[in-house]
């Protein structure tokens, strides 16, 4: 079956459904907003947005790295074959009650869609457990929580509660930083050390333990305030240590020294953006006419000009 290699290991899979879709999703959430296209969408346009880019785009990457690290941390088999199809399948199902009025209800909308991640976290949680490997529990309480996120838009949508739909959005985008900024403490500096080395360099990536607490502290601390909600000025302060912290950390990654090799350098590019979006939302909360703050910095002029409007 010349599917077979497709389905033989879920990186493999995942990521192709990622990128596809977030093709996909640009071009058509610019059509949708700029372009008046009229897609038969089952809600409203930004909630299908907000949400798809989150928990559709999103997931799909995230499961495709989970369940392919999980094979390096624990001796697990990769997820593979029907297994995989099926989780595959699921995943491509909740994007279709999104994007096709069918008539379905919200609450069996929910259901379908919510499945997969619920689904993604119990099975790492599984393997984990069946190989001993509590280190990486961490990762799972992500997952679960993501998946929380996800819930809460559905409730949102099926009580009419603008609010749930709100934190969803922002929980989600939370979570999600959260987790790049602990993947990539692990992955982006052993890359970096191991390269150095190869080049025989003197290398000094340096992980210092107490930074990589407060790393993760304040990213935690922001997700918390947007729960408490204890005013903008105080998220604002947050924010900005939290952008302070995460360069101070990336730069003891040293990453200017790999500009020979492209593979490496863009993942330090990709952090230093992590560390763009706290700065940015620091500036909208102290300045709440910039709405659009780290979630989207498109000037609608400039965005119409793009599009040939």
């Amino acid at each position: 079956m010349f599917l077979q290699p497709l389905f033989a290991y879920p990186f493999r899979l995942f990521f192709l459904l990622a990128s596809l879709y977030a093709l996909l999703l640009i071009v058509s959430s610019a059509g949708v907003f700029l372009g008046g296209w009229n897609l038969p969408l089952a809600g409203s346009p930004l909630v299908w947005h907000s949400h798809e880019m989150l928990y559709g785009f999103v997931a799909a990457a995230t499961a495709g790295f989970i369940l392919t690290a999980i094979t390096n941390w624990t001796p697990a088999p990769p997820l593979k074959g029907f297994g995989l199809f099926g989780l595959g399948l699921l995943w491509i199902f909740g994007r279709l009650c999104f994007w096709l009025d069918t008539g379905m209800s919200t609450t069996l909308i929910a259901i379908v869609d919510a499945a997969f991640l619920v689904i993604l976290s119990l099975y790492v949680a599984w393997v984990l457990k069946q190989h001993g490997n509590s280190r990486n529990y961490i990762l799972v309480a992500v997952l679960a929580l993501f998946a929380v996120g996800n819930i809460s838009i559905h409730i949102g949508l099926v009580s009419n509660q603008w609010q749930w739909v709100h934190w969803g959005t922002l929980h989600g985008l939370n979570l999600i930083t959260l987790m790049m900024v602990i993947i990539s403490g692990r992955l982006i500096p052993a890359f970096t050390r191991n390269w150095l080395r190869g080049q025989q360099r003197n290398h000094s990536v340096k992980q210092a333990p107490a930074l990589e607490v407060l790393t993760l502290a304040s990213i935690v601390s922001l997700l918390a305030m947007d729960w408490l909600n204890p005013g903008a000025t105080t998220i604002g302060l947050i924010a900005l240590s939290a952008a302070i912290i995460n360069l101070l950390r990336l730069s003891q990654w040293q990453g200017w020294r790999t500009l020979q090799e492209p593979l490496l350098w863009i993942l330090h590019l990709a952090y230093l953006w992590i560390v763009a979006a706290l700065l940015l939302r620091a500036l909208v909360s102290f300045v709440p006419s910039l709405h659009y703050g780290s979630m989207h910095w498109v000037r609608e002029p400039w965005a119409r000009l793009l599009w040939g409007l």
